[in-house]
C-alpha cells in the first residue's frame, strides 16, 4: 500500500510579486526550514530575491510578466509528479492559485475551498494592481485573462466557504453577493465556525 504522505507534494513557492512584499519571499524560506520532513517529493518554484528595482506595472497588473512565469513553473512542476495533494509554502496568495487549479481537475465537484482570509481576494486588476488580491475570483473562472486560463476547471460557487472575512470593499461585498458565497466572520469563528461545519456537512 501507499503512504498517502508519499503522493504530497510539498511545494515551495516564495513568491512575493503578487502582493509586492519582500518579506513573503524570507517567509516562505522560514516555513520550508520549520517544517518537518516530507515523506514526499519536495520541488521550489523559482523566485528571484526581491532587489530595491520597483516592479513594473504591466498591462494593469504589477509584475505580470513574472507573475505568469512563476505560474508556469509551477505548473510545470506539478504535472511531472501528478500529487494526490499538495502543501504550499508561501508566499503570498497568488502561490494558490495554480495549486488549486491542478486540485480542481483532479477532484471536480469532490473538491471544496475553505478560504481563510480577512479578505475574499476577488478583485480584478481594475480595482487594485497587486494580483495576490485577485486569486479566488480567478479560481472561480472570473477576472484577469491571464490568471482565469490557468484555471480549465472553475471551481463552482457552492464548493467555497470563505473564513475570516470583515468589512470587505463594495466591490468585493458584490462580488460575493452575486455569486453566492458562503461566508464566516470572525465572530462566528470564535463562536464555533457554525456556518463552516454547515458548509462542510451541506
Amino acid at each position: 500500500m501507499t503512504d498517502q504522505n508519499s503522493q504530497t507534494l510539498r511545494l515551495i513557492f516564495p513568491q512575493w510579486q503578487g502582493g509586492d512584499n519582500p518579506p513573503y519571499y524570507l517567509g516562505s524560506k522560514l516555513l520550508a526550514w520549520l517544517a518537518p520532513p516530507s515523506a514526499g517529493p519536495v520541488e521550489e518554484v523559482p523566485v528571484d530575491a526581491p532587489t530595491d528595482v520597483p516592479l513594473p506595472v504591466e498591462d494593469e497588473m504589477r509584475g505580470r510578466s513574472v507573475l505568469l512565469k512563476q505560474m508556469q513553473e509551477a505548473r510545470k512542476i506539478i504535472e511531472r509528479h501528478q500529487p494526490k495533494s499538495l502543501a504550499v509554502l508561501g508566499g503570498d496568495c497568488l502561490v494558490s492559485l495554480v495549486p488549486f487549479s491542478w486540485l480542481s481537475e483532479r477532484y471536480g465537484d469532490r473538491l471544496g475551498v475553505l478560504w481563510i482570509d480577512t479578505h475574499p481576494d476577488v478583485q480584478t486588476p481594475k480595482q487594485y494592481t497587486n494580483a495576490h488580491a485577485h486569486v479566488l475570483g480567478a479560481l472561480l473562472g472570473h477576472g484577469d485573462p491571464d490568471l482565469t486560463k490557468a484555471v480549465t476547471r472553475p471551481v463552482p460557487a457552492k464548493n467555497v466557504m470563505i473564513a475570516g472575512i470583515h468589512d470587505p470593499l463594495p466591490f468585493e461585498a458584490q462580488f460575493i453577493a452575486d455569486h453566492g458565497l458562503r461566508t464566516c466572520s470572525p465572530q462566528q469563528v470564535r463562536d464555533g465556525a457554525q456556518p463552516v461545519m454547515e458548509w462542510l456537512r451541506a
